[in-house]
């Protein structure tokens, strides 16, 4: 079957890049296949009114494809009798309850273990973010695991490719200083002591760690060659921070999850071709093939304490090398045209579409 016989519509309760799923909407765009995007607005009645609409306007073989966070709206779809629906979750929505704290969310945590169940069952093929995520999931919902498929999240193109523009904070910064970027909320994933500890050890080696987060704990100290960014800044600084490090770091915590997740700064430093910094996670290792643009910590304890060194960073050749690799990865397997592709290449997918 042609690309172009091919009709999928996305279908959330935000915009279209709200998500992972724009991601694949744009890739999908890329190879040509027919597709269609609507924002449904909120409230039961409305949005049921409008999915009904919807699947009545289309073709009787048509695949809906549910953004993330949406999830409920494949319940609606299998109301409206469509025929195909792709939930592209990425994690379940009780994952992300749980993130948020879990003795004080009780109550969300246990609608969205509901909201999930359901929406898995509704859904004619899950996509959810790695490897990992299937197992887990497959686990916890009881769910076969053909349902579930491997779909990578990528970046959005077109917002790392705007103009960059140098956030005030590094006004007067000496252009000899290299850059160190840590981007991202402060939350358990992100091990803000570690990310410290490297930031500390920066100073020997002629860098500054960017720490640029709308989240900092005032509590925490902050060296002096640490530079914070406190707020959320708009996307041509974002895409200055990242042109200008030599480095950037992941998640430095230690909780289960990141074995089963990929950050979405990590397919940034794709786009740019950085070296990251990072534990090698079950999650990481099967998306960068084995390592490839990956730099693991180097840990030194001294009573009890754990110091992350630096001295890599005065390794010219292997920054980039790591850097060649990442843009490879970038090249070869994270853009949105080659995710939508890979996607298109599932033989779950391939049944969909040639049972239309």
């Amino acid at each position: 079957m042609q690309h172009s016989e091919i009709e999928m519509h996305f279908v959330t309760f935000y915009n279209r890049n709200y998500s992972r799923s724009g991601n694949l909407l744009t890739g999908l765009i890329q190879l040509g296949i027919n597709t269609r995007f609507t924002e449904i607005r909120g409230g039961i009645r409305l949005s049921m009114k409008e999915i009904f609409a919807l699947v009545s306007a289309s073709s009787k073989n048509s695949i809906f494809v549910v953004m993330s966070p949406s999830h409920v709206l494949t319940l609606y779809l299998k109301f409206a009798r469509a025929k195909f629906i792709i939930l592209d979750a990425g994690w379940s929505l009780t994952e992300a309850e749980i993130s948020r704290g879990a003795v004080k969310r009780i109550p969300q945590i246990f609608k969205a273990i509901i909201v999930d169940s359901i929406s898995f069952m509704c859904a004619t093929s899950i996509l959810v973010e790695s490897a990992q995520q299937k197992k887990f999931l497959s686990k916890k919902f009881l769910l076969k695991e053909n349902k579930l498929i491997v779909s990578l999240t990528g970046a959005n193109e077109s917002e790392l490719r705007i103009k960059p523009e140098e956030p005030r904070e590094l006004a007067g910064l000496p252009p000899e200083k290299g850059i160190v970027l840590f981007r991202g909320k402060i939350n358990r994933e992100a091990g803000i002591h570690n990310v410290i500890s490297f930031g500390t050890s920066l100073e020997a080696h002629g860098y500054i760690l960017v720490l640029a987060t709308p989240n900092l704990d005032s509590s925490i100290e902050i060296p002096p060659n640490i530079i914070t960014i406190e707020r959320w800044i708009p996307q041509p600084e974002i895409n200055y921070l990242y042109l200008k490090s030599t480095l950037v770091i992941g998640q430095l915590g230690s909780i289960p999850r990141l074995n089963r997740t990929i950050p979405h700064k990590y397919f940034e430093a794709l786009y740019f071709q950085k070296p990251y910094y990072s534990t090698l996670t079950k999650s990481l290792e099967e998306v960068s093939n084995g390592g490839n643009g990956i730099i693991e910590p180097d840990i030194q304890i001294d009573h009890e304490t754990q110091n992350h060194l630096a001295s890599f960073l005065r390794d010219n050749l292997l920054l980039k090398v790591k850097g060649f690799e990442a843009g490879n990865i970038w090249k070869n397997k994270t853009n949105s045209k080659q995710i939508a592709h890979n996607l298109l290449e599932e033989e779950t997918i391939k049944k969909i579409i040639h049972r239309r």
